[in-house]
């Protein structure tokens, strides 16, 4: 049942104007609701365990075939230290302990791209601390490339240039390492591009 009513609405030029409106005088009815949208729509689920799934193949695809951080030096064997391989010389006799790095090789300091490929000799006091050196050659060498790195070749061109980095060289080494004792430090072959 419905009826409609007649409202009076007077405007600024004060005429007056009738505006019907229709109300309605039966039980009034429950809004309909809207069901409410999902959080995420369907595409987004599925581009979301897209991407999961691939994230997941390339975990197993880098376990199964990249051997974790290992090296891989042939078809069978693999190394977990990149300096494991590498034979340093050693040279005991006549009252001198040294060991020989060759073919070492690092980037040089300084904003242009220069490489340094150089042989070292490490000459120490004791053969207890040749052997420690032999022993962890990696990390010795890890050190010896930090500092040559750290130095663009203009400042390697003079002797006491050179001799400047050397005894940082063994400063670094005996700071680490406390129980090698180290003489002296040799360039025996010595170049840069």
């Amino acid at each position: 049942m419905s009826f409609k009513e007649i409202y009076p609405i007077y405007l600024k030029s004060e005429m007056l104007y009738y505006i019907t409106m229709e109300m309605n005088a039966g039980p009034k009815k429950k809004p309909v609701e809207q069901p409410k949208k999902p959080l995420i729509s369907l595409n987004g689920i599925i581009m979301i365990l897209s991407g999961l799934l691939i994230i997941l193949t390339l975990v197993v695809f880098a376990t199964i075939y990249g051997g974790g951080m290992e090296l891989l030096v042939s078809e069978s064997t693999t190394l977990k230290d990149a300096f494991r391989s590498y034979d340093v010389q050693k040279d005991f006799g006549g009252g001198h302990y040294r060991v020989q790095f060759t073919d070492l090789m690092t980037s040089a300091g300084g904003k242009e791209k220069h490489y340094y490929r150089y042989d070292l000799s490490v000459e120490t006091e004791d053969k207890k601390s040749a052997t420690e050196i032999i022993k962890i050659r990696g990390k010795i060498i890890t050190i010896i490339n930090g500092v040559m790195s750290t130095f663009p070749p203009n400042e390697m061109n003079t002797a006491p240039e050179r001799n400047r980095v050397k005894s940082i060289i063994q400063t670094e080494v005996t700071w680490y390492y406390p129980n090698i004792k180290v003489k002296d430090i040799y360039f025996t072959n010595f170049l840069y591009d």
